[in-house]
């Protein structure tokens, strides 16, 4: 079956942010998920990434995140990636927090979607900011984090601001992949992780050899004998968790 790919320009607080979403062509209700992109933008490869988290039957939307510093930035025609503090210009916790509401909220509006919550993923930056919607968000459920950074730091555009970890309340399953050779999420950071999450319905898995970015196919760090593993266990987390599609 083909995949309906559309953009949307979502109006958020912030302007408006560009949004790619992917369906299976046919009149069925699906359950809906946000895919995040990393630092390098909503480029290519993670919209196919999000295409083919479609075809295991889902309604996938990726946003780009980046939408303050102009519309699409990272697609080519944009500043070089030397420039990526030019395109985290006026990000906050709360701006990322209101964008995936707002999100949220259009997506459970839509008629092809299930009733219920709506799942949440994402890589690196990412994967902290769905941890923000899964933790604090409204009208999220289930969410898997792929090597989420600086959920120990405050916001560094809002001054002592609290952590993402001292401010979280997760009470939806969360499934969370740690690569043991990663060094933005070291050993001592993953066990405070756990640890402050111990009381919560969170899975945490330490990916053996693993490197930052091994589950993004066509990635320089993409491991084949780790990555596709990880996804199976994504997607048949999410078929859990999630709200079955009617037959």
């Amino acid at each position: 079956m083909s995949i309906i790919e559309e953009v949307l320009d979502l109006p958020v607080d912030e302007g408006e942010m560009a949004v790619f979403t992917y369906r299976e062509d046919d009149d069925l209700q699906r359950p809906a998920i946000v895919l995040l992109h990393d630092a390098h933008g909503l480029i290519r490869g993670t919209l196919d990434i999000a295409r083919g988290l479609a075809a295991e039957g889902f309604v996938v939307a990726a946003p780009d995140t980046f939408h303050r510093a102009g519309r699409m930035m990272t697609d080519g025609s944009g500043p070089a990636q030397q420039d990526s503090m030019l395109l985290r210009k006026g990000m906050t916790n709360d701006g990322h927090l209101s964008d995936m509401n707002r999100l949220a909220k259009h997506l459970r509006s839509q008629a092809y979607v299930t009733d219920g919550p709506v799942g949440v993923t994402g890589f690196c930056l990412g994967g902290r900011i769905a941890f923000l919607a899964a933790a604090q968000g409204v009208g999220f459920g289930p969410s898997v984090l792929f090597y989420p950074t600086r959920l120990w730091q405050s916001d560094p555009a809002v001054p002592n601001a609290p952590t993402p970890l001292s401010v979280a309340n997760v009470i939806n399953p969360m499934l969370s992949f740690f690569p043991e050779l990663d060094p933005q999420n070291p050993p001592e950071r993953v066990e405070e992780f756990e640890r402050t999450l111990a009381c919560a319905p969170v899975e945490s898995i330490v990916v053996p050899n693993g490197k930052h970015g091994f589950a993004q196919p066509g990635g320089a760090n993409f491991q084949p004998e780790h990555g596709p593993e990880a996804w199976q266990r994504c997607i048949a987390f999410f078929k859990q968790h999630l709200p079955v599609a009617p037959a």
